[in-house]
């Protein structure tokens, strides 16, 4: 009901702009239950970090599909990067003598450019998948094959979460994504 309430609201929103309606009326949004914050535990990560082998893309690369999995995953457990940043990591932006990479305010939510120092551990994984092409992750699939390879690797060890959700539930409802990646796991 809340989406829905927001685009009405938008809607009379751009009408008072436009001088259709002389004021907003006010809304009131219904509370909601927050989802519950999930984050990729350390004996999971460690379980898909291994199991990085079980996929057959990104294809055509010079390097095996587990070491991109692998690079991926620890790029973004690491450097609290978002998928789509990530994804859209130039080559010249990530400076493997310096340890330093660059995000910029084209390829991240916070529209600005910023740079990251890169652990030790990142740099090895980002050494095993050097390549020509200009994005350093390069995705030639559909975004959608992106998560779904993301699921298969967490299905092939059993890897199966809870969903607290009151919905039809889906393979992705009982799997970490890559924003559960973002969070810091508890000491």
């Amino acid at each position: 009901m809340n989406a829905e309430l927001c685009h009405l609201k938008a809607i009379l929103d751009k009408a008072v702009k436009w001088e259709y309606l002389s004021k907003l009326p006010e809304f009131e949004i219904e509370r909601e239950p927050q989802r519950l914050v999930t984050y990729v535990q350390l004996e999971h990560f460690a379980v898909i970090y291994q199991n990085c082998d079980v996929t057959e893309m990104p294809q055509r690369m010079r390097f095996e599909p587990g070491d991109w999995w692998r690079a991926l995953l620890v790029f973004g457990y690491m450097t609290d990067g978002q998928i789509g940043e990530t994804l859209a990591l130039r080559r010249e932006d990530v400076n493997l003598e310096d340890e330093m990479t660059v995000t910029r305010h084209s390829g991240n939510k916070a529209e600005h450019t910023e740079s990251i120092q890169m652990h030790d551990t990142v740099i090895e994984h980002v050494h095993k998948i050097k390549h020509f092409r200009p994005i350093l992750f390069s995705w030639y699939h559909c975004s959608r094959s992106l998560h779904n390879e993301f699921i298969r690797i967490q299905q092939s060890e059993d890897i199966h979460l809870d969903c607290y959700e009151a919905h039809v539930h889906t393979d992705a409802c009982h799997a970490y994504g890559f924003y559960d990646l973002r969070w810091v796991f508890p000491a």
